[in-house]
């Protein structure tokens, strides 16, 4: 009937992208953090192991942007603790691509003025590159129904130094989208080239991201 006791509860080895979360309990207990860039949080990470340290690492963050976050633990009969309310704020990363301009097209490639279940739509992104050298990067566009994906496109485009390039991305709206609900487009840039980021199949994570949202009419 007694809850474990949370303490120790340290932010460490923050960066543009991700944090490290580690606390302690008193007794052995699984972990859970809550984050998002405001006290509603809205994102989750955990563990299920029964331990007394608990570390999370939280990734794919926003860069320069501060996060809210609390922890919680329940022990093997159930009893739940939960703590209060920080705060960290990641690194502000230089990165020399940046994502500006993201439009939602009809298909006639028009600004949408009401998309609906099974109409195509078209996602078009300027994307700069602030560097000194050429970049091959890749574009992800990813629209989601809240945290679940319903389309991923990818794109390449070699864009030289100071200038940029627009992508357009299609997709056709699932028959069963619902009427008045909100999706989120979010669009990433990823760069073999970029240093920054931690590496997954030999590319470098996002250098820079863009979110967005529509509702279907």
């Amino acid at each position: 009937t007694t809850p474990p006791v949370i303490s120790n509860i340290v932010v460490s080895s923050v960066t543009g992208n991700s944090a490290v979360i580690t606390w302690t309990t008193n007794e052995s207990a699984n972990g859970t953090v809550q984050y998002g860039t405001n006290t509603s949080y809205g994102l989750t990470k955990g563990h299920s192991n029964y331990i007394k340290s608990h570390s999370i690492t939280l990734t794919n963050l926003n860069s320069g942007a501060t996060y809210h976050f609390k922890v919680s633990s329940s022990d093997s009969s159930g009893n739940a603790a939960q703590s209060s309310d920080y705060t960290f704020t990641t690194t502000q990363e230089n990165y020399p691509l940046s994502i500006s301009n993201v439009q939602i097209l009809d298909y006639n490639f028009n600004p949408a003025t009401s998309i609906h279940a099974g109409g195509q739509i078209n996602i078009k992104v300027n994307v700069q590159n602030n560097g000194q050298s050429s970049l091959n990067p890749m574009q992800i566009v990813e629209v989601l129904d809240g945290s679940t994906p319903i389309f991923i496109g990818t794109v390449k485009a070699n864009i030289n130094s100071g200038e940029n390039s627009e992508i357009t991305v299609g997709f056709v709206m699932p028959t069963s989208a619902v009427t008045g609900h909100q999706y989120t487009v979010k669009v990433f840039n990823w760069n073999h080239w970029l240093s920054q980021g931690s590496s997954q199949n030999g590319w470098q994570a996002y250098s820079s991201q863009y979110q967005t949202s529509f509702n279907v009419a």
